[in-house]
């Protein structure tokens, strides 16, 4: 599992969250401005901080949640397939919590790539460059 990111003036990091997810293993991941620090953001993984705080300015009361489905070949130059599945999304609709279940929403992909709905609303789905 892998977290990247970039801040204005450096380049995309990669942070490795746990090397030994296994395929079809379930992880609650989240990402979370503070309630209480304007523009500060922390990472959740399964319930717990697994990243510091994280300065973005200009993101307090800017940003809109997503979920994505990426793949990184450890810039190997060669693509490797993936196939992710989300289900029950939500989103905080407050700082620092307060989760709600995902009611709306829209479905964005390029060529090669498929997102394959799970259920009526936007809460679970699969998103993959395989023939899923």
């Amino acid at each position: 599992m892998r977290l990247d990111g970039v801040l204005p003036g450096t380049e995309t990091r990669y942070v490795e969250l746990d090397p030994r997810v296994a395929p079809g293993s379930a992880h609650r991941f989240a990402v979370l401005e503070m309630a209480k620090r304007n523009g500060w953001w922390r990472v959740w993984l399964d319930g717990r901080a697994a990243s510091p705080p994280i300065y973005l300015p200009g993101s307090d009361g800017t940003w809109f949640a997503q979920a994505i489905g990426e793949n990184w070949n450890g810039g190997t130059g060669t693509c490797n397939g993936y196939a992710y599945r989300f289900s029950n999304v939500s989103r905080a609709l407050v700082k620092g919590g307060v989760w709600r279940p995902m009611k709306t929403g829209y479905v964005f992909h390029d060529a090669g790539y498929r997102v394959v709905s799970l259920s009526r609303v936007p809460r679970s789905f699969l998103v993959t460059n395989a023939g899923a």
